[in-house]
């Protein structure tokens, strides 16, 4: 939402007189929110502030009031209004139509914090502007001020400042790195140099934050991703107009339990995995330029066996257009600054073409089971499949077929579509299960195929 308001021109703030109150009760519920005082008993003809569903209403509220604008010069958070112009000139016409649809149904909104045609604004607790998306200054100055914390509960008040603009920072879990010590539980709070010195260096990142751009229809994201001992990070970015990359979000964790025991390969496809899970909705609408020191998806899909993991992240890593741009085949400022905030230990040999014993060792599994069954039916047929993983790991699927057939025809389809989609998975070792006698005997020479409606399938 704070990214749609973004590369405009004017922008107008607004913010809603005690909003709730402006929403009427239903009759039959005001009852339900009676209440008692020296001089009797009342009940609210309007929406009380408090209520659980109180927020929701609102918001449903007003988007069946800006429905047909929304989103086009209108954004809307709760009580939080933000008319956007792309240009200046028309903003006054955008801000009539916003006024006359305030006045039909009778909205108030509270002038002391009100803004109209300004190039940039507090929004959602971010400062927007034309060019792109700031930290507001007074979260920087907040976490400035905080001396050295001296208990736990001081250096999870840090934390907690820190992790509202996450996104800002490149590499937050590996500067917090020091402080998880402190963090186990009857562990003695000890804020020594390391502690200090990542203090320090959080402060002086925040001196000059950056700016974070959005991204553009049609031009293909950049992910960079990094894997360190102890934690990953990312770096979603995207060219601009004039061809020089601008951030649009950091990402970053530390590795925990058996993930610190990960091969980097391993480590690698976990963060291309992490990143998928965080920015979905970003990858979602664009090509993917992935640029790391090895390509992850190669490495996943080329395992003879997949583990349970590796099976989860194929998956994953086949929804989206993701494209492998070596890491040396990029130079820019925003790939120098990514490694700087992310040096990759010495020890570690990655290679494009996975030579060391780390990537290329051979994994003794039992067979993935694929079971599949059909119900075939005058109108319509629909078909399951299941996979089933070495680590007893269960993968439902279930379709429609398209044209009504036999049964037989039906299991058939079934199969295939259950082969196919275990060579999309790269399923190597497979064992197949179905309840027809026929297709399985037929499949296994020991039937005969005569029905002429079975040729196809042969």
């Amino acid at each position: 939402m704070v990214d749609a308001t973004i590369g405009h021109e004017a922008l107008s703030f607004m913010d809603g007189s005690s909003g709730y109150n402006q929403i009427r009760m239903a009759p039959e519920d005001e009852e339900l929110t009676a209440f008692r005082t020296p001089k009797g008993i009342y009940c609210y003809k309007v929406m009380p502030f408090g209520l659980k569903n109180a927020g929701a209403t609102y918001q449903r509220a007003m988007q069946r009031i800006f429905d047909d604008i929304l989103h086009k010069i209108v954004q809307c958070y709760v009580d939080d209004l933000v008319v956007k112009t792309k240009k200046r000139g028309d903003h006054l016409r955008d801000l009539r139509i916003v006024f006359n649809r305030l006045r039909k149904y009778q909205l108030k909104m509270n002038p002391l914090k009100c803004a109209f045609g300004v190039t940039s604004g507090k929004f959602l607790g971010f400062i927007v502007r034309h060019r792109g998306i700031e930290v507001d200054q007074s979260k920087i100055d907040a976490i400035q001020r905080m001396p050295e914390p001296k208990n736990l509960r001081e250096l999870r008040s840090l934390q907690g400042h820190l992790a509202y603009i996450r996104h800002f920072i490149s590499n937050l879990a590996g500067r917090c790195q020091p402080f998880s010590r402190l963090m186990r539980k009857d562990a003695t709070f000890e804020w020594d140099e390391a502690c200090r010195n990542a203090f320090e260096s959080i402060k002086r990142y925040l001196l000059n934050p950056p700016v974070l751009g959005v991204p553009m229809p049609g031009k293909p994201l950049v992910l960079y991703i990094a894997a360190q001992e102890q934690s990953l990070g990312a770096l979603l970015a995207q060219k601009n107009e004039e061809e020089k990359e601008k951030a649009l979000y950091y990402l970053s964790r530390k590795l925990i339990g058996v993930e610190l025991r990960y091969s980097p390969i391993e480590k690698m496809c976990l963060a291309l995995f992490f990143s998928i899970q965080k920015l979905r909705h970003y990858m979602q609408a664009h090509v993917i330029h992935l640029v790391a020191k090895i390509d992850p998806v190669k490495y996943v899909l080329s395992r003879a066996i997949m583990s349970g993991r590796l099976a989860k992240w194929a998956v994953a890593f086949q929804e989206f257009e993701i494209t492998y741009v070596p890491q040396k085949a990029i130079k820019g400022q925003a790939l120098a600054n990514f490694l700087a905030d992310h040096p990759i230990p010495a020890d570690w040999e990655l290679s494009d073409d996975f030579p060391d014993e780390d990537v290329l060792y051979t994994e003794v599994l039992p067979p993935w089971m694929m079971f599949f069954d059909v119900a075939a039916r005058r109108e319509e047929s629909g078909a399951g499949v299941v996979f089933v993983s070495p680590q007893k790991q269960v993968l439902p699927f279930a379709f429609v077929l398209s044209e009504s057939c036999s049964n037989n025809v039906a299991e058939y389809q079934a199969l295939i579509a259950g082969l196919q989609m275990a060579l999309d998975m790269k399923i190597s070792y497979l064992e197949v299960y179905g309840d027809s006698k026929l297709v399985i005997n037929q499949l296994l020479t020991h039937y005969e195929v005569k029905h002429e409606g079975l040729f196809p399938y042969f």
